[in-house]
């Protein structure tokens, strides 16, 4: 895959989904060192491998970076890489080997419990509970195991050890930074702090009001989700051409109205924790493997029992 182009991104904010990726490259955006295009997750590595068509092409992807001058690091933040070897491989070809990763990683219980909320939400999961959607999911003995294929990655993307091991033998250790999402959230100041001292840049401050923040997926009525998912695909159109700032308070007016509808039906209880001792036990070993990697433990890793608090 060789792209003939002036400059290309060589930052990668590749994982993990649900682990406030969008909130943060904003934050890092505001370094006058750090170019970033207004569109986040171009995912043009995954060609072939996750979406045959691609979100863009290589002509629309170049795009995205005629406006560099010279900054130092230029960003793509698409989540999705960091699940893919592949396409990993494929960043750093077209890197010349030089490409740096940020990668986040978040209690893979709490990660996945949030991806459930916002596929919930979007219509894309049946109206299970989260303990009975994990036993369907993860269980291949239950009868319903087979039907769980389109939606099975909610899990299976909270097993981080792979991914992290392949990236750090395609990259090497020094051109990756792995952090952790409870930590960023108790100060993410702090976090951009350690960012830019990774990438060797001078510490700039970043105003925590002018990001994007992806909340407000806890609507969870079929009416009020239907209304939800219809103005967010209608309004993703106006995320490129209007300020972050304007897009939000739309999105939030959206997702307000939807919570009220959703009090109009039943819905499955979002605080199901009936197989939490299963849960903890299914990421068991990918906790241990991802620990001896790490060299060390993340705080998450410590806790005894997960909670619902910051879900």
């Amino acid at each position: 895959m060789v792209m003939k182009h002036h400059r290309m991104p060589n930052l990668y904010l590749s994982g993990v989904e649900k682990a406030g990726t969008s909130f943060l490259y904003d934050l890092i955006a505001q370094h006058s060192q750090i170019f970033a295009p207004k569109v986040k997750e171009p995912r043009v590595f995954l060609e072939g491998i996750w979406n045959d068509k691609g979100d863009m092409s290589w002509g629309e992807y170049e795009e995205l970076y005629r406006a560099v001058e010279g900054e130092r690091y230029i960003l793509d933040g698409s989540p999705l890489y960091f699940y893919y070897e592949e396409a990993m491989r494929r960043i750093s070809e077209e890197a010349n080997g030089e490409a740096t990763m940020i990668v986040v990683l978040r209690d893979p219980i709490s990660r996945a419990y949030s991806h459930y909320q916002m596929m919930l939400t979007l219509g894309s999961v049946p109206r299970l509970s989260f303990s009975e959607l994990f036993s369907r999911s993860t269980n291949e003995d239950h009868e319903e195991f087979e039907s769980t294929a389109p939606y099975r990655h909610l899990f299976s993307r909270s097993l981080y050890h792979k991914s992290l091991e392949a990236a750090y033998s395609i990259f090497s250790q020094e051109q990756v930074l792995c952090l952790v999402f409870e930590e960023l959230k108790q100060d993410w100041v702090t976090g951009c702090r350690q960012i830019f001292e990774f990438l060797g840049l001078e510490n700039e401050s970043v105003d925590l009001n002018s990001s994007r923040r992806n909340t407000g997926y806890g609507v969870k009525g079929s009416v009020g989700r239907s209304l939800v998912s219809m103005a967010l695909k209608c309004g993703r159109p106006l995320k490129q051409i209007i300020p972050v700032g304007v897009y939000d308070r739309m999105k939030t007016s959206v997702m307000r109205s939807g919570e009220l509808l959703s009090k109009l039906e039943p819905t499955p209880e979002l605080d199901d924790w009936e197989l939490l001792e299963e849960m903890k036990s299914y990421y068991a070993d990918d906790v241990d493997n991802l620990a001896e990697i790490l060299g060390g433990r993340p705080a998450w890793l410590l806790q005894e029992e997960v909670t619902m608090n910051g879900l």
